[in-house]
């Protein structure tokens, strides 16, 4: 496994000379150490196959020892299983943490992706493409344009992106070949864009996507992108398309969940939790 952001801040945890690097992507916010920071997952990304997490959670603890809080929120259950469930199941055993199992959805990319969509979702994609809407990987010279677009769309939910166009665009410069933005256009237009990382060599996620809602919201540009995003994951060899988190402390955000269930997203646990040191 490795963590293919370079913006993260990396804990290496030593626990003995026989085990491999363990890594522990994290930020400092306020006095609480916070995993994954600004990367995808959190949690411990080990080197060799691990049998007991406790002597591993232990060092991390005491490395952390100056800071009275953790939080962690550890990949769904679909990702890396074999690494992670023990992983959670050994810490929860070690320290009782407080816990909160959120939604997230993903697309398994095996088969045809029209099949895959709503009937209203089918004909939203027609109409799309009537209106003379088309579909591209985005340009350095487009990143400007779709982030604002994207922070636009996030301000109508009453929340802003967890990176800034800084971070953004430094992710773009840094790792250009785990990072892809995608353009959904009308005659020239830009009507939805998407932010989307590749995790590793079977997993690919869409970060952020978003469209002009006071212009394009009736054609849905949002599910066009969805398909060639499919599309080109699906020809480059990946297994799985995370479409990220549908609820917020537990609490499902079921029209979010219907959004991505009518893409032929499934639904699976994401564990969070939070310790205090």
């Amino acid at each position: 496994m490795s963590l293919q952001d370079s913006n993260l801040n990396l804990a290496e945890i030593e626990v003995d000379a026989d085990l491999n690097q363990v890594l522990f992507p994290y930020k400092i916010n306020g006095n609480t150490v916070v995993s994954p920071g600004i990367g995808t997952f959190g949690g411990l990304y080990p080197g060799q196959v691990v049998d007991d997490w406790s002597p591993t959670w232990n060092c991390l603890f005491r490395e952390f020892q100056a800071y009275p809080s953790m939080e962690i929120v550890f990949p769904p259950e679909y990702f890396h299983r074999d690494v992670f469930l023990k992983q959670q199941e050994d810490l929860i055993n070690l320290c009782s943490p407080k816990t909160v199992w959120e939604t997230n959805q993903h697309v398994p990319l095996d088969g045809d992706v029209i099949s895959l969509l709503s009937k209203g979702n089918q004909k939203k994609l027609r109409q799309f493409r009537k209106a003379g809407g088309d579909t591209r990987i985005g340009t350095n010279q487009d990143l400007l344009a779709a982030v604002t677009l994207l922070e636009k769309s996030r301000e109508r939910l009453g929340v802003v992106l967890s990176m800034s166009r800084n971070q953004i665009s430094n992710a773009f410069l840094k790792s250009p070949d785990h990072y892809s933005l995608y353009i959904a256009e009308i005659k020239g237009v830009i009507a939805a864009s998407a932010i989307v990382v590749k995790l590793d060599k079977e997993n690919i996620y869409v970060l952020y996507w978003g469209d002009d809602a006071d212009n394009w919201r009736h054609l849905s540009p949002v599910v066009a992108l969805f398909v060639s995003i499919y599309e080109d994951s699906a020809k480059a060899g990946f297994k799985i398309l995370d479409l990220g988190t549908s609820s917020v402390s537990g609490v499902i955000n079921e029209g979010l969940a219907r959004f991505k269930g009518n893409l032929g997203a499934i639904k699976t646990r994401k564990l969070k939790v939070a310790i205090t040191l």
